[in-house]
């Protein structure tokens, strides 16, 4: 974990897991929460992960974060570098994530809630075109109108007054202004209607372009998990036209 990252690591982040087996304590002798998960994820590729409760959905997420240990047969590389070479900070700040369960920094405005990342010094030039850019998604999330009401982005974040929908609308635009170009969404959207994930989706897909987006959601394919292994992998069309887990799912969750 002593590794560098080169200046130009992230240009393309390109992920590509390979025989990933992955456990909480490598040395507590459990069972693997992941077994033998292989992915070529492209640069700008929208991918959903699912499965039922346990499959091993957020234990893929957390191996990129190396939140888990992996076997020493597995390899997770960005852009080349197998990311166990790596302080795990280094990692970690290089990934904007959108948590289950919306979490704001206390007494602290809305400004420094969205834009966590912004350097502490700031000529008043980048702070009025960043307010622009900040201003500019949520209005495209359509929860402006709900910033004005608490009174602009220097007042104090209450997020007592707001909805479960509209703090998670907040984290998704957090993790848009961020400038990662890789996000992790951990079922964030089940905590939204319908139509405001849908909107998630467009604007997701106008903003993050050039970004991998890895989410329980459905996007351009689905990576199927069970029992902590990979069971299918393909678009959603494809999968939806022939006898699959995914098609069951779906089925399930239409009834």
């Amino acid at each position: 974990q002593t590794g560098t990252a080169p200046e130009n690591w992230l240009a393309y982040s390109h992920i590509i897991i390979n025989n990933l087996v992955a456990l909480y304590d490598l040395g507590g002798g459990g069972e693997p929460v992941l077994r033998g998960v292989s992915l070529d994820i492209p640069a700008g590729a929208k991918i959903a992960i699912c499965g039922r409760s346990g499959s091993g959905k957020s234990s893929l997420l957390g191996c990129i974060l190396r939140l888990l240990e992996v076997d020493a047969g597995s390899r997770i590389t960005i852009d080349g570098i197998d990311i166990t070479t790596l302080p795990r900070q280094v990692v970690r700040t290089a990934v904007a994530v959108v948590p289950q369960h919306p979490f704001f920094l206390k007494h602290a405005s809305i400004r420094d809630n969205l834009v966590v990342h912004r350097q502490q010094q700031q000529q008043q030039q980048q702070q009025t075109d960043n307010d622009d850019r900040v201003l500019h998604i949520l209005r495209r999330l359509k929860i402006e109108d709900v910033v004005d009401r608490l009174g602009g982005l220097d007042s104090p974040l209450e997020t007592d007054s707001l909805s479960q929908g509209q703090r998670q609308l907040l984290c998704i635009a957090r993790a848009m202004l961020a400038g990662r170009r890789i996000i992790l969404i951990d079922e964030a959207s089940s905590n939204v209607d319908e139509r405001s994930e849908m909107l998630i989706r467009e604007v997701m897909r106008e903003q993050l372009a050039s970004c991998i987006v890895i989410a329980v959601a459905n996007f351009d394919r689905v990576a199927v998990m069970s029992n902590g292994r990979l069971l299918e992998w393909d678009s959603p069309r494809a999968l939806l036209k022939r006898d699959s887990e995914f098609r069951r799912l779906w089925d399930l969750g239409s009834s």
